[in-house]
């Protein structure tokens, strides 16, 4: 049976991948760690707004780096 998205449909949390990376001549890793630090920025801007007087925004980094870049035996 077929499932359509609804707008009570429950969604996974997930990152933003902006299609400008697509045509760009990057590595993957490179395209990741864009994303990963692109969602902390937003999420620093959603929780708390981490800016300086002249409008620098603070990226907040918690224990992301080892839980994502660890490569599983």
């Amino acid at each position: 049976m077929t499932e359509f998205i609804t707008e009570n449909s429950i969604l996974p949390n997930y990152m933003i991948f902006p299609r400008l990376l697509l045509d760009m001549e990057l590595s993957e890793t490179a395209k990741l760690l864009y994303v990963i630090l692109l969602d902390r920025a937003r999420l620093s801007v959603k929780k708390t707004d981490m800016r300086t007087i002249k409008g620098f925004l603070f990226i907040i980094l918690f224990s992301v780096w080892p839980k994502i870049f660890t490569k599983a035996k």
